[in-house]
């Protein structure tokens, strides 16, 4: 078997699922927001079915997707760090995020 067209096959299918699964992920998590579903910061529970029925697989992967919901204050309060810290080089980005946690 060829290891190397086997690895490079299955990193080709599991990026086009990941691009994929993002884009819907995110793009739901935003109308849920907008719908007034999610109105606040919480966890997502997920579950993710890998199946192939070539190969007789059936496996469940669990986990979550964090969504913090930032006040308009926080938001603003962020944009202006984010613009300064742009503005640093990454000697004073390292000291800024270990004192304040970012």
């Amino acid at each position: 078997m060829d290891e190397e067209k086997l690895n490079i096959s299955t990193r080709k299918l599991l990026k086009n699922v990941g691009i994929n699964s993002q884009r819907i992920i995110e793009n739901s998590i935003r109308q849920s927001i907008n719908d007034g579903k999610i109105n606040g910061s919480k966890k997502v529970k997920v579950s993710v079915t890998l199946e192939i029925n070539e190969l007789n697989i059936k496996e469940i992967i669990h986990g979550d997707i964090e969504v913090e919901i930032w006040g308009t204050k926080t938001l603003r309060l962020k944009k202006i760090i984010a613009y300064h810290l742009y503005e640093m080089n990454q000697s004073e980005f390292d000291l800024l995020e270990k004192l304040t946690n970012l």
